[in-house]
């Protein structure tokens, strides 16, 4: 369940615990939409303000706390599926390859210490330039 921050998710939290039933009543959040419109319009428009945002509060909340009792779900089974395709593809391959044309190569043990080596052999070459040319 997607938590709510504010006024109408603590009136939603307070029915939910007076009524004393679980997260997923959508009741809870009419209930608590409800109360915290006809709070808030009453101290904005009155009487009139109060049944007006009574009403869209709690359409509202409602509307909101059901997308995402909804979304939550469809959410779950796109993660499981994810988990189970990444599975699948550890067991083939990597997921991520370079093309064979990329400059970027993947070196073996042996390639990297052959690197290792040329790299040496040029600076090497390198200290000794610049060594005869601070001596001349």
């Amino acid at each position: 369940m997607v938590e709510c921050k504010g006024e109408a998710g603590g009136a939603r939290e307070f029915v939910r615990a007076s009524r004393a039933s679980g997260p997923d009543d959508l009741l809870n959040s009419a209930i608590g939409g409800f109360a915290t419109g006809a709070l808030l319009g009453r101290l904005q428009g009155g009487q009139i303000g109060a049944i007006k945002y009574s009403v869209i509060f709690a359409i509202v909340g409602t509307t909101v706390d059901f997308a995402a009792l909804q979304l939550t779900s469809h959410i779950q089974k796109y993660r499981e599926s994810m988990d189970e395709e990444k599975k699948n593809s550890e067991q083939k391959t990597s997921w991520f390859r370079l093309p064979e044309w990329s400059p970027i190569q993947v070196l073996d043990e042996e390639a990297l210490e052959a690197k290792r080596a040329r790299e040496q052999q040029l600076l090497a070459q390198t200290t000794i330039g610049t060594l005869e040319k601070t001596e001349s």
